[in-house]
């Protein structure tokens, strides 16, 4: 019979801050203390829940911030390259001019 995984650093580091995870349930002692412990009470899953969506809530929040900083940052570089290729093609096209001018001298 296969045998989950052991635990890794992670794991641990989430345990230590009462967190779960796949390896953490999976472990022997979790799996009989399952066993063992009567099933949470209405109110304790609600307050599990509230938790989870605050949590939930505020990491939605990091990530719309960070989008946004994105999207500023598309923004500059589209007006950055767009200028970049303005000067590259004045560039050019000077450069075709000088080149014109020695030809015919």
């Amino acid at each position: 019979m296969n045998r989950p995984a052991g635990l890794r650093p992670i794991d641990e580091a989430i345990a230590k801050a009462r967190g779960s995870s796949v390896a953490l349930d999976a472990t022997r002692q979790s799996l009989e203390a399952g066993k063992m412990c009567p099933a949470p009470s209405l109110k304790e899953i609600i307050e599990d829940r509230t938790r989870e969506v605050g949590r939930l809530r505020e990491e939605l929040a990091y990530v719309k911030e960070v989008e946004q900083l994105g999207d500023y940052l598309r923004q500059e570089l589209e007006y950055v390259m767009g200028r970049l290729g303005m000067a590259l093609t004045s560039f050019r096209k000077g450069q075709q001019a000088i080149t014109r001018e020695r030809n015919h001298k």
